[in-house]
């Protein structure tokens, strides 16, 4: 087991294949038991997606459809997140998704402090197999804990992350939750400019204009 290896270096990723490390790293999640939230859950919930993916989808937790099926994002938020990522030109192939939480919690309450604590090394152990160069934050949770950065007034902004204990940088951005633009008019015109931000960036960074490394790298 994995489960445990908070410092996951390149090496170990070089050793076996990223598609059985992510294997075996959902394993270990649907085993976990080691915070309150748990206890709402019928099983943690690991991401899914290309495992080769330079791109990550960032939620906060599972919903219900989520917690029955054991798979992230597959009700109407979901569907919500296709079309964001149909605007970049990207599809769930493409990327790799996931939550902050892996555990649903009772009637969509937040997860409290010690719940996303308790957490996090399960999300930075699929960031140190995936190894991406963005993560794009969806909601007020992911974006806070990621980067200290709100969904809404910091939207259309790059955030460069170094986690020292994972040995990887990446690209940050955030956006809103797509359960929030499902909701709100406001929120959903904003959900779906923030894809065509991210879209005009990849583009530039595809055509060689210059930017940070890590941007260039996304689609290359």
């Amino acid at each position: 087991m994995i489960m445990y290896d908070y410092t996951m270096k390149q090496k170990k990723v070089d050793m076996l294949s990223r598609s059985e490390l992510i294997r075996m790293a959902a394993d270990d999640i649907k085993l976990c038991n080691l915070c309150s939230a748990r206890l709402d859950a019928a099983c943690p919930v690991p991401g899914k997606g290309n495992c080769e993916a330079r791109v990550v989808i960032l939620g906060r937790n599972p919903g219900a459809q989520e917690n029955k099926l054991i798979e992230p994002f597959v009700g109407p938020a979901g569907k919500k997140l296709d079309e964001f990522l149909n605007i970049i030109e990207l599809s769930r192939q493409d990327v790799y998704i996931t939550n902050l939480v892996k555990c649903y919690t009772k009637n969509n309450r937040e997860p409290q402090y010690d719940e996303i604590k308790t957490c996090r090394f399960l999300l930075d152990l699929e960031i140190s197999i995936i190894r991406p160069s963005l993560i794009i934050g969806l909601g007020e949770e992911a974006c806070d804990s990621m980067v200290y950065c709100s969904s809404s007034s910091s939207r259309q902004k790059f955030f460069i992350v170094e986690n020292k204990d994972i040995e990887i940088e990446y690209l940050f951005t955030p956006t809103r939750h797509p359960s929030a633009a499902l909701r709100n008019g406001r929120f959903n015109n904003e959900f779906l400019d923030d894809a065509r931000w991210i879209k005009s960036f990849l583009n530039e960074a595809n055509n060689n204009i210059p930017h940070h490394d890590l941007l260039t790298n996304i689609l290359t």
